[in-house]
């Protein structure tokens, strides 16, 4: 007996078409994305390529060394319970070398040697050196080797640590001054400040949050993302990688409104914090004994009739709004330095108008020098650090 139709019903060609035609759309997003992936991770390889070597590229570790985050350079910041990070050494390549205690320069004993003078600096970036040729440019080493003859007419040696740390603020000074540099002995401690906690405060959207390192932030924010593996999984793919760029761009546009251009404007409590820092640090260096020197550091809007690369620069930061904000708050920042060196009867050196002069390229960006602003910080540092291991010297002998 021959089945009827409704037995057995035909299956409907539009069925047929609608699975084939999502099967062939599913192929072509995959197909898509395949090459979208492709390109963005040949387009950041051609990116890397023009950009050559980083060694003053940083990347973060947790404290036993394990790496996370996006960045990728050769210096590595380890996370501290005190310090939210510091840098993991030893260290060194043909610019950049880091001792076993992390900070810039050659090796040395922590207990000072007999007939010994000791100057520390502290400070950020540009103390450390970023964007130097090498080890033997920043203003530390140069104030060493300028300033050691001197010492040895003294019957000294003379040693300059370099204890600069990239993006390091006051109140990391601080503590790292509490916990670890006073055990060196420092005959001298030189304060190179103001712009870390200058920028540090605007890059935040809450007020509350502005104690806050922003890179504790950003640790934070990484290694939270560390406890989904799959979602971090994903974002090792560049086209996801960039749909989270575009998702924080749109939040950061549906955020609280921002007082210059790109940024905030919390120096209400910036300004406070970083007198008290730095008030302490003062304190801090005399009651062990070493002359304390503050220096407001050098910031590319301060200085006068700069020339024209210098300018060209200042444009592109007056689009993001940077150029308004350092104008207006900045200067507040070199002058809580200026009035609390004179309270508390400390040597001072406001680096900002340190160019006005001169008509050489100094900055290679904001705040960072390049090798001959770093030979003229030294030049006018000189004077003040030896007058104070002079200081430091009588002070010596009057205590034995």
């Amino acid at each position: 007996m021959t089945k009827s139709r409704s037995q057995h019903p035909p299956r409907p060609p539009v069925v047929l078409r609608l699975r084939r035609e999502a099967v062939y759309a599913a192929l072509m997003v995959v197909l898509l994305v395949t090459l979208a992936e492709l390109g963005l991770r040949l387009a950041h390889a051609r990116k890397e390529a023009r950009r050559g070597a980083r060694p003053y590229g940083i990347h973060s570790e947790t404290h036993d060394g394990v790496a996370y985050g996006e960045d990728d350079g050769p210096i590595a910041l380890a996370n501290d319970p005190h310090l939210v990070y510091r840098p993991r050494g030893p260290h060194a390549d043909a610019v950049v070398t880091l001792n076993r205690s992390g900070f810039r320069g050659p090796e040395r004993p922590r207990a000072k040697p007999p007939a010994t003078q000791r100057f520390v600096v502290l400070g950020g970036s540009t103390a450390f050196g970023m964007n130097t040729s090498g080890d033997a440019a920043p203003f530390t080493a140069l104030l060493e080797q300028q300033l050691a003859p001197a010492a040895a007419a003294r019957g000294r040696a003379l040693e300059g640590w370099n204890c600069g740390v990239i993006g390091y603020d006051s109140t990391q000074e601080l503590a790292l001054l509490a916990t670890d540099l006073v055990d060196v002995a420092p005959d001298v401690v030189l304060l190179f400040d103001g712009w870390n906690d200058f920028r540090g405060s605007s890059m935040v959207a809450d007020p509350r949050e502005a104690l806050l390192h922003p890179k504790f932030t950003q640790n934070d924010r990484y290694l939270a993302r560390r406890t989904a593996p799959f979602l971090e999984w994903l974002r090792g793919f560049a086209v996801v990688e960039k749909l989270d760029e575009a998702v924080a761009a749109l939040a950061a546009r549906a955020g609280p409104p921002r007082d210059h251009g790109d940024y905030f404007d919390h120096s209400a409590v910036a300004l406070p914090r970083y007198e008290r820092n730095l008030r302490a640090l003062i304190r801090l260096a005399r009651a062990y004994g070493a002359v304390p020197i503050v220096v407001t550091q050098p910031e590319l809007f301060q200085r006068a009739n700069p020339p024209a690369p210098e300018l060209a620069m200042r444009a592109k930061r007056e689009e993001e709004g940077y150029g308004d904000l350092a104008r207006a708050i900045y200067p507040r920042f070199v002058a809580i330095g200026a009035a609390l060196a004179a309270a508390e009867a400390a040597p001072y050196l406001d680096a900002t108008r340190l160019f006005d002069g001169c008509d050489d390229v100094v900055f290679t960006d904001f705040v960072h020098l390049n090798d001959r602003g770093h030979q003229l910080v030294a030049e006018h540092l000189a004077p003040l650090l030896e007058r104070a291991l002079v200081e430091a010297a009588a002070g010596a002998r009057t205590q034995r």
